[in-house]
């Protein structure tokens, strides 16, 4: 993991200098958000491709929780738990004293 996070760093700091010094004017607050939005974006995909080849075990466990939103409805159909829809009384039942 150590390894794979300094390789990142590595890897950051190319595009980041690059486009800061022909590409984008970082004296511009638009400029410096796509220059954070790429850098991080490359990050990102550098970080996942490293943790892949050096077999990060929470890798799996990253892309196990990604694989869970795309199968929401799914899990949702499967639940006995029932909402309420917005506007319908729910029974209370009375206090015993």
């Amino acid at each position: 993991m150590i390894m794979a996070t300094i390789l990142t760093g590595i890897s950051l700091w190319f595009p980041m200098r690059f486009l800061d010094k022909f590409i984008l004017d970082t004296t511009k607050t638009l400029d410096l958000i796509i220059l954070t939005l790429v850098a991080g974006s490359c990050g990102f995909v550098v970080y996942l491709l490293f943790s892949k080849i050096f077999q990060i075990e929470e890798l799996d466990q990253f892309l196990a929780i990604f694989k869970k939103f795309g199968s929401w409805k799914t899990i949702l159909s499967q639940s006995e738990e029932v909402i309420p829809e917005s506007g319908s009384s729910v029974a209370s039942s009375p206090v015993e004293d």
